[in-house]
Order: structure tokens, then sequence, then C-alpha cells
């Protein structure tokens, strides 16, 4: 028994496995980005709730209000949701195209349900009145949640119109609180997801922005992101050498060429700064001539400490030693000296 309950569950395990990995190839192929996704899953969930619960529900009495005509209007529901839902797997039809209409073909049957209560007015049709709206409104929230353009106002618009309707058709017949809260509510909500969608625009706008310059960036340096993230690590300093190796492993032979030619021009180059200070000024120890150096970059105290990775006031004191040996006067400013010693 405890084999067979095992292998059972293995099985189980073993489905549900298959079915998520193939349901998320079908979510790949139909969406590029995860708004699209999100509207494909909303679209999906909508369709599949009207096709499975919903009428069938309704239509075997289990909600909703028996009437013929009730029936006719969801059996009409049913079989237009199950051609929108056959068009758009087939490819007939786009995602855009497929959940818009479905979005309207909802209100309109939500409508028709509505009218036929206020006309024909049976015990407790206010509460079947209220009902419809509320789906209505969950129609409109969903619709703002998958970004979905213009079709929430279009479903607000309509539901409105048919709620104020109602109501003065009925001549009251149930609280004008409801119709202004309802009317309150699709219009904020609608607001909010015209918001939201902008935002989301603005979003995918500044995602595409950095791609676009991140890629600039790779192809100026020739270097892949990993290249990139670990050169900006290794100049921050403070690598060990097996981080300096995994680096240069990290690398293709020509990224890593290319690097290592760049490195020996500055070498040689910052060799030649040192060789005609150290000629002109021979008594300063290399420290003061590399401050020195900066000091003529016109680099602050701050920014010299920085880059030599030492304390301001070590610099300070740098400086000091720097003047004493060019025998300076207080008033004197350094930069201009050493300007004037290098002629530069």
């Amino acid at each position: 028994m405890k084999k067979d309950y095992l292998c059972s569950d293995k099985i189980h395990k073993t489905m549900k496995s298959k079915l998520l990995e193939q349901l998320t190839i079908f979510l790949d192929r139909r969406s590029h980005n995860w708004q699209q996704r999100l509207c494909l899953i909303t679209f999906l969930m909508l369709t599949l709730s009207v096709i499975v619960a919903g009428v069938p529900m309704h239509i075997a009495g289990l909600v909703g209000r028996g009437s013929n005509i009730l029936y006719i209007i969801s059996a009409v529901m049913w079989l237009a949701t199950v051609m929108l839902l056959a068009l758009y797997l087939l490819r007939h039809m786009s995602l855009r195209v497929a959940i818009s209409m479905f979005g309207i073909l909802t209100q309109l049957t939500g409508t028709a349900r509505i009218v036929y209560m206020a006309i024909e007015r049976p015990e407790g049709f206010d509460q079947t009145i209220i009902f419809n709206q509320i789906i209505s409104l969950a129609l409109i929230i969903y619709l703002v949640m998958a970004a979905v353009r213009h079709i929430p106002t279009i479903i607000a618009t309509i539901s409105i119109a048919t709620i104020v309707f109602a109501y003065l058709y009925t001549d009251g017949g149930f609280n004008k609180q409801i119709v202004v809260i309802f009317a309150l509510v699709e219009i904020f909500t609608c607001a909010l997801g015209e918001m939201i969608r902008r935002g989301i625009r603005s979003m995918q706008r500044e995602n595409a922005d950095y791609h676009t310059t991140l890629n600039r960036v790779l192809a100026t340096f020739h270097m892949t992101k990993t290249e990139l993230l670990a050169y900006i690590q290794l100049g921050r300093g403070g690598q060990s050498n097996q981080d300096i190796t995994h680096f240069f492993d990290r690398l293709d032979e020509r990224t890593e060429a290319n690097l290592i030619r760049a490195v020996e021009q500055r070498i040689a180059h910052r060799r030649m700064l040192h060789a005609d200070i150290s000629s002109v000024l021979p008594t300063l120890t290399p420290t003061e001539q590399e401050v020195c150096r900066l000091i003529i970059g016109g680099k602050t105290i701050q920014e010299i400490a920085s880059i030599l990775n030492k304390t301001p006031n070590n610099i300070s004191s740098v400086r000091i030693h720097i003047r004493k040996k060019l025998e300076l006067a207080t008033s004197d400013d350094l930069r201009e000296a050493l300007l004037k010693t290098f002629k530069l």
C-alpha cells in the first residue's frame, strides 16, 4: 500500500511538473514581456471562468436568477467567449483585440440583464442589478490590472449609463446612493488605471534606454556585462591575487590583449612623468613626486587622499615637506610654483 501511494504521488508530481512546463512554454511563446504575460493570464482566467464556471453554474441554477431570457443571454455569452478564445489560440486574433472584445462583450451581456430586470421588475430585481454591477466593476479592475488601454473606460461608461437608466426607469427602485458609489468607484478605478498604465510605459522606456546604453558601453569596450563588472571591481582595488587571476580568466583573448596594451601604455606615460619630476627635483620621495603630479593636475587634498588611499592629514604633511624642499614662502601657491618649476 505504501509503495502504491508513493508511486501514485510520484506520478502526480511528474504530471504537475509537465503541466507547469507546458504552461510556461505557452506563455513564453505568446508573450514577449511581463506586461503581455499579465494580460494573457488575465484573458485566460476570465474566459475560462466564464466557460467552465460562470455560465454553466447559472444555467444549472446554482447562481443568478432563473429566467429563459437570462439563460439565453448567458448561452450567447458562453458561445461568444468560446469563439474568442478559439480565435486567439488559433492565432486568428491578437491578444489585445481578444481581451478588448471579451471585455465589451461581457459588459453588453451585463447591460442586457440589467435592462431586462429593470423592465420586468420581478421580486428582488434590485439585487440582480447590483450583482451585475459588481461583475462590471470586477471586470474593470481586472482589465486595469492587465494594463489594457481605453477598454476599462468604455466599459465604465456603458456600466454607469446602464445603472442610471435602470434607476430612472424603475422610478428609483433602488437606493440612488448605490448608483453614485458605483459611478465614482468605476471612474476612480479607470483614472487610476490610466496612471498605472502610463507609469508602466515610462518604466518600459527607462528600461529600454538602460539596455541601449549598456549595450553601447559594452560595444565600446568590447566586453560582456560580466567582464565589465569584473573590470569595475578590479578598478576599485582591494582585490586579492586570486581575484585578479579570476578576472583575467573571464576575459576573452582579444579583450585581455587590449587591456594589457592599454595598461602598458599608461605605465609608460606615468614613468615618463615621474622621470621628469625626479630629474628636476631629485630630492623628492616617490610619494612626494606622485603628490606633485596630482597637484599639477588640479586635484584637491581630498581627491589626492582618495586616489593614493591615504588620509587628508597625511597628504597635508606631504605638501608641507614639498613646500620646504622648494623653499616656498607661506604666501606662495604650491601649484603655481610647481607649474613654474616644470615650465608647464
